[in-house]
């Protein structure tokens, strides 16, 4: 996921850096899990040259399923189940990746495209010798073309696509970019701001604000919680650190993607917030940054976005 992350961070990024924009179209499938056609799955899986044993037992796995409704203690007829995968299976989500494996074949080869379980991406680049006018027509004229593909491929392979939840991002470093209106086979495309693609919140000009305000908001919300039970003395070192790992460390795991490419002053205010939180571990409130830093387990973001890098590479 975080590889993932990265790629698409780095394509807007080199669209943006040549000063021109980049569109995103973000697209979300209706039920993904739910929907996935059994009889199209093998007759992919037999294209694919699957091994007849394990097509037999996925059949067995499969097969039979029946379910029922049931609202406010009134409950329907048992009715049989023609697609879907069982939910929190472990090979329900390795399903759903096999049976939509030519998707990106569907579209066309000229965009990067980013697909991570039920969650694709496709990313819009023009050519730097366009105008501003012409390359914003360029983009959602881009945009319809794919969104027409994906709804023959939807159609075809009875995935439905959730227009509700499609949205599409214009990265600029203009001021007021004139944003025009994507409609495709009927469909509105709403056209949004900034959106939370794996976990991290992309806003179009990929300054990252919006998600460094996000986690703030998180650690600060935990951190309240987290002073309550510190000043008590239950509490111990150890106790801290588990609520630590637990609570807040993982905010600013998602931190670590980006790091690198963030301007000097969110660095500085993100390892504000990180001695922080470890005078509020210790109990610590006046201690000096070099007090802080010198504490056995502490670690800078900087030292954990290095130690994250290296696990990724």
């Amino acid at each position: 996921m975080a590889v993932r992350l990265v790629s698409i961070i780095d394509q807007i990024g080199q669209s943006l850096s040549k000063n021109t924009a980049a569109a995103a179209l973000f697209v979300d499938f209706l039920s993904a899990f739910n929907q996935l056609w059994f009889n199209g799955l093998w007759l992919k899986l037999i294209n694919l040259q699957c091994p007849f044993y394990l097509l037999a037992w996925l059949r067995h796995y499969l097969r039979g399923r029946k379910a029922y409704i049931d609202i406010k203690n009134t409950s329907s007829n048992m009715f049989s189940l023609s697609k879907g995968v069982p939910q929190g299976s472990c090979i329900g989500p390795a399903l759903f990746i096999v049976y939509h494996h030519d998707i990106l074949e569907a579209l066309s080869t000229i965009h990067w495209k980013h697909l991570f379980a039920d969650d694709l991406a496709v990313l819009f680049s023009p050519s730097s010798s366009m105008s501003p006018s012409n390359m914003i027509h360029t983009l959602t004229n881009q945009v319809k073309q794919v969104l027409t593909r994906l709804i023959n491929y939807s159609i075809k392979w009875k995935q439905p696509i959730n227009f509700n939840k499609t949205y599409w991002t214009l990265f600029n470093r203009q001021v007021v970019p004139q944003i025009p209106t994507v409609i495709c086979e009927g469909h509105t495309i709403e056209h949004i701001k900034k959106f939370k693609y794996l976990g991290t919140i992309l806003d179009a000009k990929l300054s990252f604000s919006a998600h460094i305000d996000y986690i703030k908001s998180k650690i600060r919300t935990n951190m309240n919680v987290f002073k309550r039970l510190v000043s008590s003395r239950m509490m111990s070192e150890e106790v801290n650190y588990r609520l630590y790992n637990a609570f807040i460390r993982p905010y600013l795991q998602s931190i670590l993607n980006i790091y690198p490419i963030l301007t000097t002053n969110k660095k500085k205010q993100l390892e504000g917030l990180n001695r922080k939180i470890f005078r509020t571990i210790h109990n610590w409130h006046d201690a000096r940054n070099i007090e802080i830093e010198n504490l056995p387990k502490y670690r800078t973001i900087g030292k954990l976005t290095s130690a994250h890098w290296d696990k990724l590479t």
